[in-house]
């Protein structure tokens, strides 16, 4: 159990490195720029077409705290939820295929699978199991557990994401009354104002 716990830590960072890497490219995201908050309390990327003139909005991208300056960014917690479902529902139109299973009992296997409960209510392999196919049987076991390991993976990942989303949206609450200072200034500059 120890060594599944550190694959999910490790391979679910990396993962989360990559689709953040993704995730600013494809919605062409500047470096540092972050995001904002309009004043109906969506959030969206800060991009170069944004106007800097928005005074209701409330800027929620943070300085990286002593990685020399790199500015923190955050994917929205809705895309890791959707990458999730999105997962579960590919993996019960697989599971309700191979196991002539209903569609909703195939992501309920599914997601009761990646989030590791596993009530054992549904077990692949018991449909076909009679057949004489024992190749086919054996493939799709594979499949199945190459399927929940690379499930497990990135659910780690989209529960990385949300942790930073979190915490950050939490930052910025804190810094918006009052409680945390600014992320803006540098240490010189309340260096110089405390001196002069």
């Amino acid at each position: 159990m120890p060594l599944m716990l550190l694959y999910m830590s490790n391979v679910g960072e990396v993962l989360a490195q990559v689709f953040k890497f993704l995730y600013f490219k494809a919605c062409r995201c500047d470096k540092g720029l972050g995001y904002y908050r309009t004043a109906s309390g969506d959030i969206r990327p800060i991009t170069m077409q944004t106007p800097s003139n928005n005074t209701q909005a409330t800027t929620l991208k943070s300085g990286g705290g002593g990685g020399g300056g790199s500015e923190r960014r955050t994917v929205p917690i809705t895309y890791c939820l959707l990458v999730i479902a999105v997962y579960v529902f590919c993996g019960g139109i697989i599971f309700s295929q191979w196991e002539r299973w209903s569609l909703l009992d195939a992501c309920y296997f599914s997601y009761i699978s990646l989030s590791t409960i596993g009530f054992g209510d549904l077990v692949p392999g018991r449909t076909v199991a009679g057949s004489d196919e024992n190749s086919e049987v054996e493939s799709q076991q594979i499949i199945c557990t190459v399927y929940l390991l690379v499930g497990s993976a990135l659910v780690a990942m989209c529960f990385n994401l949300m942790q930073e989303e979190t915490i950050e949206n939490l930052k910025a609450f804190w810094r918006n009354i009052g409680c945390l200072r600014k992320e803006n200034k540098s240490k010189e500059e309340e260096d110089d104002a405390s001196e002069g």
